[in-house]
């Protein structure tokens, strides 16, 4: 009878698991997209992986998480910029269109968008928080009385 009895396992020492994906090609990608405002998910998507393993990379690989960085900031400064704009307002070059008799005239004006008041706001409580953000301060004494203050002065 043959014996059918198998040597132990060893296990090597080094690398276990999966290859990884992961190549420094990556990191071009990763700062384009995080510019034009990717979500981890997307980028995930786009490489491929699942999240866990893209959180992974930002853990493993310095340079990843700092693309991932670089890019995101860009995309912020964009929004900044944009919502500051807004509640400001401004002004931009636009062209007029109009058809009269079948005659096509285009002519340059400027528009002028208003300032925006939620917008203002909103910079206003997250740049100048101690003036505009809205609080809610309880305080009670020792005589029970309980002092609520909702608003901007509360404190």
């Amino acid at each position: 009878m043959a014996d059918t009895r198998t040597a132990p396992i060893t296990k090597l020492p080094g690398k276990r698991g999966r290859p990884t994906k992961f190549t420094p090609a990556m990191l071009k990608q990763a700062r384009f997209l995080a510019s034009r405002g990717a979500t981890d998910a997307e980028l995930a998507d786009f490489f491929e992986v699942s999240e866990s393993t893209l959180n992974l990379w930002k853990i493993k690989h310095r340079d990843f998480s700092e693309s991932l960085k670089e890019g995101k900031s860009v995309a912020d400064d964009k929004v900044q910029n944009a919502l500051f704009q807004r509640a400001i307002g401004y002004s931009h070059p636009d062209t007029h269109v109009s058809n009269h008799q079948g005659t096509v005239t285009l002519t340059p004006i400027v528009k002028h968008l208003p300032p925006e008041t939620t917008a203002a706001i909103f910079w206003l409580k997250n740049r100048r928080p101690a003036e505009w953000r809205e609080k809610v301060d309880v305080n009670a004494n020792q005589s029970g009385e309980i002092r609520i203050v909702i608003g901007s002065d509360a404190g």
